[in-house]
């Protein structure tokens, strides 16, 4: 019986670590782009929610894929804006979304290039948050980032991620990986 332990224990040791969540995000079916989120994040994905009945009118906004980890405050959110074709554009209709939410926006690194073979620009920076139910005084600094990528001949991907100073500290590594992880995709066979 000692043995059988000492296998257990000598095959726990040695099998590799569980890895992190692929997920690939499709636009009707067709997959567009996969990355992986943070081990034991939780992942909410949005196309879940596309079921869901809208009001006559209503436009159906893209579908966020957004994770978080289970302490920390942050929002980390990608998703294909597929009527948008250029990243001028996409800034625009990001800006838009933000307006309300944020003051004091300061852009600090900024970069363009290829990722993946995906054209791509990485903004990160600080901004005041604008948390409706704060006094002035009471509003929080934040930092994010957000990249933009072209997983096809039509879309943008954006990638966005808001979060306090330290929990942005404490979570760099995993964000940096998930967002590494970002490549085009034909078929993966991943059905998410």
């Amino acid at each position: 019986m000692k043995c059988v332990y000492a296998l257990v224990s000598v095959l726990m040791l040695t099998a590799p670590a569980l890895a992190p969540e692929e997920f690939v995000y499709k636009i009707s079916g067709a997959p567009v782009f996969s990355m992986t989120h943070p081990d034991g994040w939780e992942v909410l994905d949005e196309h879940e929610e596309d079921a869901k009945v809208r009001p006559a009118g209503v436009a159906r906004m893209p579908p966020v894929v957004s994770s978080r980890p289970s302490v920390g405050q942050l929002w980390y959110g990608t998703w294909v804006v597929d009527k948008i074709d250029d990243f001028e554009d996409a800034e625009h209709y990001l800006s838009s979304l933000t307006e309300h939410l944020f003051d004091d926006v300061e852009v600090g690194t900024f970069e363009t290039g290829v990722h993946h073979g995906m054209d791509f620009r990485y903004y990160d920076g600080t901004a005041v948050y604008l948390d409706a139910k704060s006094s002035a005084s009471q509003r929080e600094s934040v930092e994010f980032f957000a990249a933009f990528f072209k997983p096809s001949d039509h879309g943008v991907g954006i990638s966005l991620y808001v979060g306090l100073p330290s929990v942005t500290e404490q979570y760099r590594d995993e964000l940096q990986r998930s967002l590494e992880s970002i490549r085009p995709v034909e078929n993966t066979g991943v059905d998410r």
